[in-house]
């Protein structure tokens, strides 16, 4: 039921397998390994994931395309069955209330073995993105069993404040930036891979990570935000895409303008934050 994508694994139709017998199994084996950093006070916590299909468009058919003979099958079926509806008479209320369902059966297995390896470090969520990072019901769901909602945050030149503070309020959690960065035009890569947004230089990107940075240190429910990536992908000799979002490039160099202005952030980001939260905004 799963294949392999670009930086994580993909599921086949997008169905995520959380209700196949050996999910559970899988998720205490994962987090059995993982317990190795488990006294480890260096660690904030761990995400469960990256970028899942929690989007609930289609949510049902998608499950009933699967083995008829299979859980996942089986849980869409008998959701139609207890509704007394045909698959042709599924609304869009339906595939909500059917994605409550995978997402419960997803957060809860997670967090139960999670906590059972690992008492002592937070769980950081599943990074949410594209249309499931707007979904009311991803943040209802997901903050009854994480300590801290993990989003993949595209398309925003500037942090969108009320957009922001909604989410949290949905999840009663608070808010992690897990993915954003600009590539610059200047890296002589071709820029067609990922979902940033493209500027013309290095200096440039350096003045979008201050913007973008200043508005998630005057917003009192995000906690911290992950450039992605460290390095970028590919280089001139690549065939086919490269792009340049890393703060080095693939032989180590860093990228000065945007790098000066993470130190320029960085270095005072606790003084800021305290700036922003004694001043009305």
């Amino acid at each position: 039921m799963t294949y392999k994508k670009y930086g994580h694994t993909g599921f086949q139709d997008d169905v995520l397998p959380v209700f196949e017998r050996g999910f559970a199994k899988h998720c205490d084996d994962v987090c059995k390994k993982m317990a190795v950093t488990k006294d480890d006070p260096w660690l904030i916590g761990h995400f469960s994931d990256n970028e899942l299909p929690f989007a609930s468009k289609d949510v049902l058919k998608r499950f009933l395309k699967t083995s008829s003979k299979g859980e996942s099958h089986a849980a869409a079926a008998q959701f139609l069955e207890k509704k007394g509806i045909k698959e042709d008479a599924i609304k869009s209320e339906h595939d909500t209330e059917f994605m409550a369902l995978v997402l419960k059966a997803y957060y809860k297995t997670v967090h139960d073995a999670m906590r059972k390896h690992d008492p002592n470090h937070l769980i950081l969520g599943s990074r949410l993105h594209g249309r499931a990072s707007s979904q009311k019901i991803c943040y209802e769901v997901s903050g009854l069993y994480v300590d801290v909602i993990s989003i993949n945050y595209y398309h925003r030149w500037t942090p969108r404040q009320e957009e922001l503070n909604e989410r949290a309020r949905w999840a009663k959690k608070p808010i992690l930036i897990t993915e954003w960065y600009a590539k610059g035009a200047d890296s002589g890569l071709n820029n067609f891979k990922g979902a940033g947004f493209t500027v013309p230089t290095q200096k440039d990107r350096g003045h979008f990570y201050e913007n973008f940075t200043l508005g998630l240190l005057q917003n009192k429910n995000v906690i911290g935000w992950h450039w992605f990536r460290y390095i970028d992908d590919g280089d001139l000799k690549t065939k086919g895409q490269s792009s340049n979002k890393g703060i080095v490039n693939i032989e180590y160099q860093e990228y000065r303008g945007l790098a000066e202005s993470m130190k320029a952030i960085n270095s005072q980001a606790y003084a800021l934050s305290d700036y922003f939260r004694r001043t009305p905004q």
